[in-house]
């Protein structure tokens, strides 16, 4: 029988187990202490916070109208005296198509308005796919926070339509050209860029 010299087989063992226990100890690394990740601050329950003064800054970002009207905003939100905390989001103002007097305020966190530029470029999708047919006499797709603010589109047969409601338990309701879905969705867009960089 042959055989290997000793440091052969040390070196042949010791590779083995280098590429056995890499994954391994790859995945149980610590992070980088010099660096810690930070989640965002919830701009609802940094607005749930009492006693303190609140710094609201706002950038506009367009507004859309068609029977009644939308306005979007960046929001950043600071508490005095603890700058260095800062929530961030969306404020959309619903004007309603039958009142001009009654408008409603939705206020997206950073996550939500990430998932509603999500949701509003698979409406636009949906409803160019719905158009060509095989659907039923009335369907509607809906994207909905738990704040209150609703953005969806709807076919009856071959008409389609979008609508943004916001508020409880008096709702505004805006109604608007599925074309107008992409152009708030630019705005949405543009806010989470702006706000990336604050």
């Amino acid at each position: 029988m042959y055989s290997l010299p000793m440091f052969v087989v040390a070196f042949v063992l010791s590779l083995l187990l280098g590429i056995a226990v890499s994954p391994a100890a790859a995945q149980e690394a610590p992070a980088n202490p010099a660096t810690p990740v930070q989640k965002p601050i919830n701009l609802h329950t940094m607005l749930q916070t009492t006693g303190g003064v609140f710094i609201k800054d706002f950038y506009e970002l367009g507004r859309v109208n068609g029977l009644g009207r939308v306005a979007i905003e960046a929001l950043t939100l600071v508490v005095a005296g603890q700058e260095t905390e800062r929530a961030r989001g969306l404020q959309i103002e619903v004007v309603d198509a039958e009142k001009a007097d009654l408008s409603r305020f939705g206020l997206l966190d950073l996550e939500e308005a990430e998932k509603l530029g999500q949701a509003l470029e698979y409406m636009s999708q949906t409803a160019r796919k719905w158009k060509a047919g095989g659907r039923p006499d009335r369907s509607e797709a809906e994207f909905a926070t738990a704040g209150g603010f609703r953005v969806g589109f709807y076919q009856r047969r071959r008409d389609q339509g979008a609508y943004i409601s916001a508020g409880e338990p008096a709702v505004a309701r805006a109604f608007f050209q599925i074309e107008d879905l992409e152009r708030i969705r630019a705005m949405v867009l543009r806010g989470l860029s702006l706000l990336n960089s604050k």
